[in-house]
Order: structure tokens, then sequence, then C-alpha cells
């Protein structure tokens, strides 16, 4: 799994990054393997996903804290 996250230090990002990690350690199928932080900015993630993409093989599984 691959986790497009807000950012690191407002407390909503760091309570969804939390939610998320938790969640993911409850599965018993689900192995987190890369955050990727875009700042709550689309293109951003736009970006960092595209690149992620391209360097490797793709994710099963894409996470993204969001509204």
């Amino acid at each position: 799994m691959l986790a497009i996250a807000g950012d690191r230090s407002t407390p909503v990002s760091i309570a969804r990054n939390e939610g998320m990690r938790r969640a993911v350690s409850e599965a018993e199928d689900a192995v987190l393997e890369q955050v990727l932080f875009a700042d709550w900015r689309r293109e951003l993630a736009r970006e960092r996903m595209a690149h992620r993409l391209q360097s490797g093989p793709a994710p099963q599984l894409v996470w993204a804290g969001s509204d």
C-alpha cells in the first residue's frame, strides 16, 4: 500500500496518518510500503505519484488523506 498524506505537522494530518497506520496494522492483508507527503496540494500529489509509478512497480492499493 502507498499512502499520499497531507503533511507531517498539522494536527489533522497527524491524526489521519495515525488512523491510517492503525487500520493498516489491524488489517491482515495490508502492508504500508511508502508514505508520500504532498502538503495538501493536488498537483504535488500528482507529481509525486507519477514519479513513484515510474520508479518501481505500481502499488496494489493507494490511500489518500483528503477531505
